[in-house]
């Protein structure tokens, strides 16, 4: 155990085991709500474009622009999933876990409360 490292106690090893899982869901349910925010938007722009052959040219941008945003999404939330992972490991390690997590799930939990209100408005 090297100087920055403090015992953790067992309570905090078993928060930390189950953190993972669920700030890994919530990363994959924001980056979802993310997806269906930009569609809806993607949707509100194809309804106001005009003529028929527009529509169909749109339509074929449209689906191609959903699977290049699951693709960018996919290795973001693999990024992210990785970082918060490492980020709460560090935290348990210097005896900040419990701060870091409610950060954590804050943050992702602000996220997907904003992404719901964007679709609300769009």
């Amino acid at each position: 155990m090297s100087k920055h490292t403090r015992p953790v106690p067992w309570w905090q090893r078993v928060l930390y085991v189950l953190a993972w899982p669920v700030s890994a869901a919530l990363v994959l349910v924001d980056l979802a709500i993310l997806r269906e925010a930009a569609l809806d938007l993607l949707t509100w722009i194809g309804v106001h474009r005009g003529t028929r052959s527009a529509e169909m040219r749109f339509a074929w941008l449209v689906e191609t622009l959903d699977w290049v945003l699951i693709l960018l999404l996919a290795t973001v939330g693999v990024a992210l999933a990785v970082t918060l992972e490492y980020y709460l490991r560090k935290g348990l390690a210097l005896g900040k876990f419990t701060v870091r997590l409610a950060r954590v799930l804050g943050i992702l939990a602000g996220l997907a409360v904003l992404g719901l209100l964007a679709r609300a408005l769009i």
